[in-house]
Order: C-alpha cells, then sequence, then structure tokens
C-alpha cells in the first residue's frame, strides 16, 4: 500500500525511507485521490494505517527504519484510560456495519435479553423483569419498523395505526383468560 501510494505520489523512495509527509499524501490520494479509481472508505484506512504502525514499530525496534512516519496523538478512552491513536486516523470511521438481523436471532435476543426466557425458549423462573413486557414491546418497534431508538422513543400514539385486536385480560389470582 505504502509503496504504491509513494510511487503514486512521484517520491521515488523505498517504504524504509518514508516520512510523515509521504504517508500523508498517501492517506490523501487512497481516500480522496481525483485519479484513483480505486478509493477506499475510512474503515478500511483504519485498518491499513494500524498495520502500517505495527509494521514501522516493528522495523524500528530491529533497527531497520530510523524513524516511524506514523504520527500520533495521545487520546482517552470512554472509560478514561490514555491511548494512543495515529493522527491520520479518520474519525467517522465505522468498525462495523451491521445491516440486518434475521427475525429468529432478533426473536431469541429478544426473548432471552428482554423478556427473562431461557436458551429453550421457555421462561426462566431467575429472571423477573419488571418492565420486561415494554422493553420486548419497544424492541419489536424497532425491529419491525427500522426505526432508531431517539425515533421510537419520540413516537406518538396518534402517529401509529391502529388494528382493532380481541383485548384479552389474565385475572391475576387464577390465571384465567377473560374478554375485556
Amino acid at each position: 500500500m505504502l509503496g504504491i501510494s509513494l510511487r503514486a505520489c512521484g517520491r521515488g523512495r523505498g517504504w524504509d525511507h518514508a516520512r510523515v509527509e509521504d504517508l500523508e499524501d498517501g492517506e490523501d490520494w487512497r481516500l480522496r485521490g481525483r485519479g484513483n479509481v480505486r478509493r477506499i472508505g475510512g474503515a478500511k484506512w483504519v485498518r491499513e494505517l494500524a498495520a502500517l504502525r505495527m509494521l514501522y514499530e516493528w522495523a524500528a525496534a530491529r533497527g531497520h527504519v530510523a524513524a516511524i512516519p506514523v504520527r500520533l496523538r495521545a487520546v482517552r478512552t470512554r472509560d478514561g484510560a490514555p491511548v494512543q491513536v495515529a493522527e491520520l486516523a479518520p474519525t467517522d470511521a465505522r468498525s462495523s456495519n451491521v445491516k440486518w438481523l434475521i427475525p429468529r436471532a432478533f426473536r431469541l435476543c429478544r426473548d432471552v435479553g428482554l423478556r427473562g426466557y431461557g436458551a429453550d425458549g421457555h421462561p426462566d423462573g431467575s429472571g423477573r423483569g419488571r418492565n420486561d413486557g415494554r422493553d420486548a414491546a419497544f424492541a419489536e418497534v424497532l425491529f419491525a419498523s427500522g426505526l432508531r431508538r431517539r425515533e421510537a422513543g419520540t413516537l406518538l400514539t396518534v402517529e401509529l395505526r391502529t388494528r382493532q385486536l380481541p383485548i384479552t385480560v389474565r385475572t391475576a389470582d387464577s390465571g384465567r383468560l377473560l374478554a375485556a
């Protein structure tokens, strides 16, 4: 990757003599180059940058390169731990892009995770959630509509389609179903 970028930018240097500017030009070429018909996205660039960083750290530890062209900066993670990240790493890159979830997997996730069922599909006596019905219904709305959590959370009842369904009530003492 870097060798291609160095040649494309007309530098004529090998990977072991690359400078920070070479890497910056390579990043520009890979992500935004006008003549580049094989541009890449941010997530791919993050992976390539991580591979380059590991290569140069390995080469520097063994004396093969004098300097590492990957400039780093210190940032804090969500839990406050300091980490070093490459300056050229894009901030909008997503590490995964989940597009769909099959209905069977959704039902298992909903039942086990939200309704307190066991993996066998039967109610688990140890899982007593206070709002398990509400949470499962909200997940159903998200799955069926494709709405985001915030969007679904701001829905008004007048915005929902109504269907007449038979209403049944279960009595607390006997567990009988009664038509309401």
